[in-house]
């Protein structure tokens, strides 16, 4: 008799064991060696969820069709699982395609249903000609009503200059200020198209208004700077009338500095006029030789003549020169020295320019139409930073 627990493995004959010898459930997971169980040892349906390790079934172990749509979790397939060109007009549900999913430019002709696009599909005023094919073009020629083109129906730039008929444009096409300077024609502008009383100061020109522009009387005393009335804007009668009037002829009626240069005659200031020691040194522009009695200074010479070149000669002092400007002239100055003076009687229809440090007063600028004289004084000699003073005297010619 055996007792129990007295049969141990080295008892039992290697590969006697049968099933009927295990008691049921006795074949536990510690008593399967690995890869012991294989697919005829599993019953058919019987593996279930919990038995599969996550991530076990792969793409291989998975039958053909046998993902069907209820195994997909809803909205977890995405572009990359899609095969190119997968998605046919079939697999599209109705009004699922919006605009953000056309790629811009990619809708042709072909499609666009035949007769689908209406005119409140058009923004107003983007067809022109040129978007309509030659029927269409000659039936808008020969049908277009007259007055059926509204504002709304023609594009921003549309109405081009040749498109305008001849006095088409009236004044009230015309927005308020839209008339600039530059579409204004070169004397476009005549007398009636100027309302009266609105022409200012500053509208007019520089010497604009001739003798002939002015009505007669219409320059009345107000009108007339005080002391600007020449001898020779007087005529003969009243020249005459002038010189023959006891008023000028007695000092006691001419006020103290009333009497100016431009009320003198030229030439007729004499000797007797001057008071002794009124002309200094200052006042005398040249002097010739043979008004200089006794004895010239050494070192003091004076020079005359034409300037042939543009080169103003400080040396010797006090040199006089004409000059007739045949162009435009750039003058330059050399032997400056401080004290020394330079006159230069300068005419010709053209312009002067003169170093920057030549400082001409403020008063007066060149005019070719009166006779003008150009006083140089040297101020400082200094190299580099020298200062000449300009007087510009000017006479009538």
């Amino acid at each position: 008799t055996v007792g129990t627990g007295s049969v141990t493995s080295t008892s039992i004959l290697d590969g006697t064991i049968k099933t009927v010898d295990l008691e049921d459930g006795s074949v536990t997971n510690a008593k399967l060696a690995t890869d012991a169980v294989t697919s005829n040892k599993i019953l058919d349906g019987t593996i279930k969820t919990v038995d599969l390790e996550d991530g076990s079934v792969t793409n291989a172990k998975l039958a053909t069709d046998a993902v069907t749509s209820s195994k997909i979790l809803d909205g977890t397939i995405k572009t990359v699982d899609l095969e190119d060109g997968s998605v046919t007009n079939a697999k599209l549900a109705t009004d699922a395609v919006t605009s953000s999913k056309i790629l811009d430019g990619t809708i042709t002709g072909a499609d666009i249903e035949d007769g689908t696009i209406t005119g409140a599909d058009i923004e107003d005023g983007t067809i022109t000609i040129a978007d309509l094919n030659e029927a269409a073009k000659n039936y808008f020629n020969t049908t277009v009503p007259d007055g059926s083109i509204t504002n709304p129906k023609l594009a921003n730039g549309a109405v081009t200059t040749n498109k305008l008929g001849i006095s088409a444009v009236k004044s009230s096409n015309i927005a308020d200020n839209a008339v600039l300077e530059s579409n204004i024609m070169f004397g476009a502008v005549t007398s009636s198209k100027i309302l009266d009383q609105t022409i200012q100061t500053e509208d007019l020109d520089l010497a604009i208004i001739t003798q002939n522009r002015l009505a007669f009387g219409a320059v009345t005393s107000v009108k007339i700077a005080d002391g600007t009335i020449k001898m020779e804007d007087l005529d003969s009668s009243l020249k005459s009338m002038l010189s023959s009037s006891s008023l000028l002829k007695s000092s006691s009626t001419v006020g103290t500095d009333s009497v100016t240069s431009a009320l003198i005659v030229d030439g007729t200031i004499k000797k007797e006029d001057l008071a002794d020691g009124s002309v200094t040194n200052s006042k005398i522009v040249s002097v010739d030789a043979s008004k200089i009695t006794g004895t010239v200074p050494a070192g003091l010479t004076t020079v005359k003549g034409v300037l042939a070149k543009s080169t103003l000669d400080f040396k010797p002092d006090h040199s006089y020169f004409t000059k007739v400007m045949t162009a435009n002239t750039t003058f330059t100055a050399i032997n400056l020295k401080q004290g020394n003076r330079y006159v230069l009687k300068l005419s010709g229809a053209f312009l002067p320019t003169f170093p920057s440090y030549f400082l001409l007063n403020s008063r007066s600028t060149y005019n070719p139409k009166l006779q003008n004289y150009f006083q140089f004084e040297v101020i400082d000699d200094s190299v580099g930073t020298p200062l000449v003073i300009v007087r510009l005297n000017q006479k009538p010619m």
